[in-house]
């Protein structure tokens, strides 16, 4: 799979990370420096793995970035990786989503 990676001048960031699919087995992978709004790290991936964003956050730190803080989806591999070395958030996008899943389900068992 092709690579895509960009070391900024500014070495203090804080990282979002999330991937997107287009159909099935067909996807992409991003970091993103929150502030600047620069992708740092991409990757073209088949499925979503724990490994895949591992690579891009020890990409970045390899090239001497310090991370801060990161912002990714409920994938919960990642937060728990991520969390040991600096503070990480859920998308708030991805908590709305989580929280309209579960208040259909609720709906659907009131019934």
């Amino acid at each position: 799979m092709r690579h895509i990676r960009i070391v900024p001048s500014e070495k203090d960031i804080v990282i979002q990370l999330d991937a997107t699919y287009w159909g099935r087995g067909f996807g992409l992978k991003v970091i993103k420096d929150m502030f600047r709004k620069r992708i740092l790290w991409r990757k073209f991936v088949r499925n979503e793995t724990l490994s895949d964003y591992m690579e891009g956050v020890g990409w970045l730190r390899q090239n001497g970035l310090c991370i801060h803080g990161a912002v990714c989806d409920g994938f919960k591999c990642l937060i728990l990786s991520l969390s040991e070395t600096c503070p990480v958030q859920m998308c708030q996008f991805h908590q709305m989503m989580i929280v309209r899943r579960y208040r259909r389900m609720r709906l659907n068992w009131t019934r």
